[in-house]
């Protein structure tokens, strides 16, 4: 076991066995899961961390840093096939409730993004300089 800890520290690239556990990790499971999610309007929104970045939820599961939306689809219907990503219908990013999320590709999410006018210089975008459309 001294191998795969240096002064304390896990590496992440090491396989998972019983014995590579972080002194205090607790595995996350579809209960778990469950109680981190609280309804709010029509969405299930997730209470647990946050990337304040993004405004996107996070959550640990298998010594992965995962989407909670998109555990909540693995969690119910499996992987996620290779190159899909699980979109909102909702555009809530914190929602995880099954019926406001498909799958989808890239050019897909995209193609959502300008049909729902939230690109950047979209009607509805917040203009950083306040500065209207037409003065750009």
């Amino acid at each position: 076991m001294g191998d795969r800890y240096r002064k304390g520290r896990f590496y992440p690239g090491m396989p998972p066995t019983p014995t590579s556990f972080r002194p205090g990790e607790k595995l996350m499971t579809p209960a778990k899961f469950a109680v981190r999610v609280k309804p709010d309007g029509g969405c299930e929104v997730w209470t647990g961390g946050k990337c304040h970045k993004t405004g996107y939820g996070k959550v640990t599961f298998n010594y992965r840093t995962w989407l909670p939306h998109r555990l909540a689809w693995t969690f119910t219907h499996g992987p996620i096939p290779e190159g899909m990503r699980v979109l909102h219908t909702c555009d809530n990013r914190l929602c995880v409730k099954l019926s406001h999320l498909f799958l989808g590709t890239a050019k897909d999410n995209t193609q959502d993004m300008l049909a729902k006018g939230r690109n950047r210089f979209g009607p509805n975008a917040p203009h950083k300089h306040g500065h209207p459309p037409e003065r750009r």
